[in-house]
């Protein structure tokens, strides 16, 4: 029935055929059959077989329908669970947490914000659910920046790691907290977060000192923490910490915390370090040199520019940088490079460096055996004595008793023998005494009895070679071969100087060879010169002087001149030799014109005395300038408990001199006198016309030099000048003894 001929049958057996398949109930081939007729055709033709398959698809698509149920329902628990471990766990785990909430957030949010109605605000819930919000919801960086007020480091910290892409909506509100006046525990915080959002800031640098304070303020066991929220900003909290580090008014615990930040923000700042480690005490010195080890270059070439620094004028000025330089000599020994250190041990007019590095080599951590290497080869006998003066700081723990036993072999021959005697003494001081009074000693030697037993051998032998002697009474004196010239006397920038005694400083010049005693009279001496000559007991009150190895007190000038006498006797010297009249010591007593000529024993003259006090230094004191140091050398007001202690415990001078500062005033020869007005031209130390006579007036009042264990800092000094009538007592006056040898 086609119109087109090409789309009929093209015989009458083909539309048979086709007539029998529609009788079949099959497709005809006259017409193209869609796929769902020829199903429902088959299933017609074959019912049962399309009933099964019918049956099993829709199996298969409840199937699919229950998983998909099953899913939706697994991930809801899955979104129950994470929220509950979210909502309960440490704020380290919360960023690790909200990642794992991805794909679950369509299930895991109703809950959460559920969390965000219904937690208190300073709740941990509340928070963690506020941070698991934010990525969907920017407006919970509001409660964020409220919160941070409260927060501790570790929640500080993933606080502001959330809120960084969020940085241009909290940046001001930050801002505003941080620049306002108030609480300094929110501004803090502020800080904390805005280091890692805002590092650029010009705004930084005049908060640097704030923020250091907080810092340091905050819980020790935290600051680590705290710190690292820092970071960022670390460059401008170094001067800040420093100045902390440096300010000794601030808490100890403080510096501390202050030295350790310093430390870690300034790792890779050897320059910084090297420049505070000179600065700083052995402690805070140890944390900082662990750091500098890793910059041996950088920091060895600063520490190199701080020993090049010239010393400055002014003595506080000056004093300081001594101390700078002499850490620094030892951070460079630390470094292996010891030759500056080596180069300060030398004595000098200003001999503050070296004071400060015999200090510094063994607080520092100077190995023992660098230093005892070094005195077994050391030709300079005043770089010998600043060696074994540097090894008393050393403790039994730096000092191994091999290492103790080899250093003391090695002293005790040279007590015997070496010729100078501030080695002489420097050995005493460090073999002899086990116990130090209210200042323990670090390191007890044990060695008092064999220098007894030395000194037993030599008493009373001519010294030879040696500059030093001991007498039959026990004396150890030391000898002043030349006849010195130095300048007497306080100079104008002197700090704490009596002008109008002590002024102008000139030059004087000892026109003979003398010797003075390293050691002031102990009560056991005198107490033999009494017993000796049965003079009557000495009265005194005993709790300023207990031990009878302490300086006898209670002294008149005329106690001790009649002393000297019997120690004249003593060594077998002829009367014609005494320096004072043999029976008529006391009121009225008047000296022989030579008496300075005479080889006896006598008190020494004040230009004598301060001669070997400054033992060749030119500053305030034989040491330096510092008063900070005297606990080291003078028993005083400050370390004596108000009494005097036995003689030589405290470091001697580098002729020999003990106790030259403090424990008791001493007696000098000379009656007060102005110094002369042309302080250019050396003048002889010889007596005035005045000077023979020796009443028990005012006007001839005798000097008394050094201080006593009630002194203050400012009359310890080596120009300081008293003076009292002869036959004054005072339970702080004692004295030493001194000859000329020709």
């Amino acid at each position: 029935l086609q119109k087109k001929p090409h789309k009929r049958y093209a015989s009458a057996r083909d539309l048979a055929d086709d007539l029998r398949r529609w009788l079949d109930g099959r497709p005809i081939l006259a017409r193209r059959t869609s796929l769902p007729e020829r199903a429902v055709k088959w299933a017609r033709r074959r019912p049962a077989a399309a009933a099964l398959i019918g049956a099993a698809l829709l199996m298969l698509v409840g199937l699919f329908v229950g998983l998909a149920w099953y899913a939706r329902q697994q991930r809801q628990q899955e979104a129950v669970v994470l929220v509950e471990k979210l909502t309960s766990a440490e704020v380290g785990a919360v960023p690790g947490l909200i990642e794992r909430l991805g794909p679950l957030r369509p299930w895991a949010e109703p809950l959460l914000r559920q969390l965000v109605a219904e937690a208190g605000p300073e709740s941990r819930e509340r928070l963690h659910a506020a941070l698991a919000l934010l990525p969907s919801d920017p407006s919970q960086a509001d409660f964020l920046v409220a919160r941070l007020s409260t927060a501790g480091p570790d929640e500080l910290l993933v606080i502001r790691d959330a809120l960084r892409p969020h940085a241009a909506r909290v940046a001001d509100p930050l801002w505003q907290t941080l620049l306002a006046e108030g609480d300094s525990a929110r501004r803090f915080r502020a800080a904390c977060v805005l280091a890692s959002l805002t590092t650029s800031d010009q705004r930084w640098k005049s908060l640097g000192p704030s923020i250091a304070g907080w810092l340091v303020a905050e819980n020790p066991l935290l600051v680590g923490r705290w710190s690292e929220a820092l970071r960022p900003i670390g460059p401008v909290l170094l001067d800040p910490l420093i100045q902390i580090v440096r300010d000794e008014q601030q808490p100890v615990a403080l510096r501390d915390l202050a030295v350790n930040l310093l430390a870690d923000h300034a790792a890779n700042r050897p320059e910084v370090l090297a420049g505070l480690a000179v600065d700083v005490e052995p402690r805070h010195f140890a944390r900082l040199f662990q750091v500098l080890r890793n910059h041996r270059e950088l920091a060895s070439r600063h520490l190199r520019a701080v020993l090049a620094t010239p010393l400055p004028t002014l003595a506080d000025q000056r004093d300081a940088l001594a101390r700078r330089q002499a850490t620094a000599a030892v951070a460079l020994t630390l470094l292996g490079q010891p030759e500056a250190a080596w180069k300060l041990l030398p004595h000098s007019s200003d001999p503050s460096r070296r004071t400060y590095l015999t200090f510094a080599l063994g607080r520092f951590g100077t190995a023992s055996q660098v230093l005892i290497e070094r005195l077994k080869t050391e030709q300079d006998a005043s770089a010998r004595v600043a060696l074994i003066l540097a090894l008393g700081e050393y403790t039994a723990e730096q000092l191994p008793p091999k290492q103790q036993q080899e250093v003391v072999a090695l002293l005790l021959r040279w007590y015997r023998v070496d010729p100078h005697p501030g080695v002489h003494s420097a050995i005493d001081w460090l073999l002899r005494h086990d116990r130090l009074g209210p200042l323990p000693r670090k390191l007890n030697w044990g060695q008092s009895a064999a220098l007894a037993r030395i000194d037993q051998e030599l008493a009373g032998k001519p010294p030879g070679p040696r500059r030093w002697l001991v007498t039959v009474e026990g004396h150890t004196l030391a000898l002043i071969p030349d006849q010195p010239t130095f300048w007497m006397g306080s100079p104008d920038d002197e700090p704490d100087r009596q002008k109008n005694i002590e002024s102008p400083s000139h030059q004087r010049r000892i026109p003979r060879i003398f010797a003075i005693a390293t050691k002031e009279v102990t009560i056991e001496q005198f107490e033999r010169f009494l017993r000796d000559t049965r003079a009557q007991p000495l009265s005194y009150a005993q709790h300023y002087s207990p031990d009878r190895s302490g300086p006898v007190i209670g002294i008149s000038w005329y106690h001790a001149a009649q002393y000297c006498n019997w120690l004249s006797k003593k060594a077998g010297l002829p009367e014609s030799e005494w320096c004072y009249p043999a029976n008529s010591i006391g009121e009225g007593m008047k000296l022989s014109e030579d008496f300075l000529k005479r080889k006896g024993f006598r008190l020494p003259t004040e230009a004598e005395w301060e001669y070997a006090c400054r033992a060749g230094a030119s500053t305030p004191r034989f040491y330096g300038h510092s008063p900070v140091l005297l606990d080291e050398y003078a028993w005083y007001y400050r370390n004596s408990e108000d009494r005097a202690w036995p003689v030589g415990q405290l470091r001697p001078n580098d002729l020999g001199l003990f106790d030259v500062y403090g424990n008791v005033l001493e007696w000098c020869q000379d009656r007060l006198r102005a110094y002369p007005s042309s302080p250019a031209q050396p003048q002889d130390d010889l007596p005035g016309p005045f000077d023979l006579s020796v009443p028990d007036s005012p006007l001839f009042s005798r000097i008394l030099r050094g201080g006593s264990f009630g002194s203050r800092p400012h009359t310890l000094r080596s120009a300081a000048r008293l003076r009292d009538r002869p036959g004054t007592r005072f339970d702080s006056v004692g004295f030493r003894v001194a000859r000329t040898l020709d």
